[in-house]
């Protein structure tokens, strides 16, 4: 007889469908892609009563793809996504199509992080890294136009290119600090973002905007 392969665990982070906090979000947890411990994580986590338990419904925030409540979910969650729990109401979220950079054909190790840690939603949130290449493909340029927000301009009269960057120390850095102010600057004056830079300022929106958001490479040490 077959042996029914086990249930993966994943990191995944939880917001409300719908109310003042709407998806914002409230909390981060490892657990297993089936929907009773969704619930088991929703009801503790966000602190739901009983009663809005019974009725409670998943979707993946920004999708809007209902997720079901009769098998697993393994196939249809990856680490780092963000779960919208409704208490019931149908889903309230803005959904929107990833952008051409972030299609699903994508190299799978682009913009990857190990963790979202949210030390304090939309306040701080810490990233752990498994690769310092990755990381740096990711955040370099940025680090570079908060530090040197002049040589930037005279170089590309905006973000430094890709080329100048990797001549630049912050392309070896095992660690970056970064605002939100810095990810509006660099949006606003970047002509075309890499993938990876792309990939990594959707998965901050995702997890609450955060205004500080700290980096570093597991195993290595702290920024």
């Amino acid at each position: 007889m077959a042996t029914a392969e086990p249930v993966p665990s994943l990191r995944l982070s939880f917001c409300l469908n719908a109310g003042p906090k709407q998806g914002a979000v409230l909390a981060a947890a490892v657990v297993k892609a089936e929907h009773a411990a969704l619930v088991q994580v929703a009801t503790n986590k966000l602190k739901l009563k009983k009663k809005q338990a019974a009725g409670i419904r998943f979707f993946l925030w920004k999708v809007g793809t209902e997720l079901p409540h009769d098998r697993p979910l393994t196939g249809l969650l990856q680490n780092d996504d963000v779960i919208a729990v409704s208490l019931g109401e149908a889903y309230a979220g803005a959904t929107r199509s990833p952008l051409p950079a972030e299609a699903p054909a994508a190299a799978p190790d682009v913009g990857d992080a190990d963790a979202w840690d949210l030390l304090a939603p939309g306040k701080l949130a810490v990233v752990r890294w498994r690769d310092v290449a990755i990381m740096n493909r990711s955040l370099c340029r940025m680090s570079t136009l908060l530090e040197h927000p002049t040589f930037c301009a005279a170089v590309s009269g905006a973000v430094v290119d890709l080329e100048t960057q990797r001549g630049l120390p912050s392309s070896a850095y095992l660690g970056h600090n970064l605002y939100a102010e810095t990810f509006a600057s660099f949006e606003r004056l970047v002509g075309t973002a890499s993938n990876d830079e792309l990939h990594f300022l959707r998965r901050w929106r995702e997890h609450g905007e955060a205004e500080v958001v700290i980096s570093f490479v597991a195993g290595v040490r702290h920024t």
